[in-house]
């Protein structure tokens, strides 16, 4: 399978994205004032990813929380190995398209195997498998951020929470340079579940580059860092390391990639808010349980209301 970058900087992106800002305001005026003070209390912050792509505000979350989701994703791989579809990065070549290869798993495997087959493994479902990830998606801070930068309600597009393999392999995928074509603006929270420095694996991004592309950049979808430092200063690549309890918000249009673990495996949750469903790339919607959705109140309800409910 084979997918061609889709290019969404242009003006038609940019109204698409200002007229659902209002839209999901005026489906939901009774968040209007709440939604404009957020912007005002979190300026400093809203204004650094809007400049600089990215900030990282430190000690948001309960590292309880943090650490029982780690604990639970990692039971959730391993006793779902068998079985499991995972990307077979050692048959998949990068070049101007990217070519995407399956295997699927067997009662054999496991996660030493695993790692010399595939970079990461993704956990199906986690808003359902997971709990604790609705926790995070209810934390006020990340609430507060992520609506007051758009000025809006934005809705939950992309949820995931992986186990980044410390293997020889190289980089793979997310770990080449790239940028998200799902919206004129994609914000990213980014929750590492265990301690990342420099050799752990960390997000990196290029400051700025939301805002400044070169002529070229969408013909491919993947790009190698030597290309990169021809067209960007050395001081705007910037490696997001973080502990436990923090969060990383990030303008998912600007360059950015995963590094490959050195020390150990690392494991993230990544969630994407957006104004409207990401296009671009054939995402499933991210399942979750009627009975979570029904409780759910306040700006938590509208932040998840385009998702799939199920039974």
């Amino acid at each position: 399978m084979e997918y061609q970058f889709q290019n969404t900087t242009k003006n038609i992106d940019a109204l698409k994205l200002s007229k659902d800002k209002w839209l999901r305001l005026e489906n939901n005026p009774e968040f209007a004032k709440e939604v404009h003070e957020n912007a005002c209390k979190y300026s400093e912050v809203i204004c650094s990813i809007k400049k600089n792509s990215y900030c990282v505000l430190e000690n948001i979350l309960d590292t309880d929380l943090i650490n029982n989701l780690r604990n639970l994703a990692i039971e959730n791989i391993k006793s779902n190995l068998n079985g499991m579809v995972v990307r077979d990065h050692s048959r998949e070549i990068h070049s101007e398209k990217m070519e995407i290869r399956y295997r699927t798993l067997n009662s054999d495997d496991n996660l030493d195997t695993a790692k010399k087959i595939t970079n990461g493994i993704s956990i199906k479902d986690p808003l359902i498998s997971l709990p604790p990830v609705l926790k995070i998606i209810e934390n006020k801070i990340i609430q507060s951020i992520v609506t007051g930068y758009y000025e809006s309600i934005p809705q939950l597009t992309f949820a995931k929470v992986r186990i980044s393999f410390n293997n020889s392999m190289g980089p793979k995928d997310t770990q080449f340079w790239h940028s998200d074509p799902g919206s004129y603006r994609v914000l990213k929270a980014l929750i590492y579940l265990n301690d990342v420095e420099e050799e752990g694996g960390p997000f990196e991004i290029i400051s700025g580059s939301h805002i400044n592309k070169f002529d070229g950049w969408d013909k491919i979808t993947r790009h190698t860092h030597q290309d990169l430092q021809k067209k960007y200063d050395s001081k705007l690549f910037k490696k997001l390391t973080a502990n436990v309890g923090d969060v990383i918000f990030a303008d998912a249009t600007a360059f950015h990639r995963g590094n490959v673990p050195i020390k150990q495996n690392r494991l993230i949750l990544i969630l994407n808010f957006c104004l409207h469903n990401e296009y671009g790339l054939p995402y499933e919607k991210i399942k979750i349980s009627k009975e979570y959705f029904q409780q759910a109140k306040g700006i938590n309800k509208v932040i998840l209301d385009q998702l799939n409910i199920i039974k």
